[in-house]
């Protein structure tokens, strides 16, 4: 039983530190998309961003 729970946990803080990694990139994207100037992408990356940085958030809480 305590096994099990150990295993989740760590799937959990696995699963935060993907989406950190996942947000950090799509940061490094936004950034260098801007120097281009396309506006459209930076949007859509934009976008993305806030759904990885909410899915973050959403492990983050999980692992509590």
């Amino acid at each position: 039983m305590i096994l099990e729970g150990e295993q989740r946990l760590d799937q959990a803080r696995a699963h935060v530190a993907a989406c950190e990694v996942k947000a950090t990139k799509l940061k490094k994207d936004i950034r260098k998309t801007a120097r281009r100037g396309n506006v459209a992408e930076i949007h859509h990356l934009e976008v993305q961003l806030v759904q990885a940085e909410n899915s973050f958030v959403q492990a983050q809480n999980e692992g509590l």
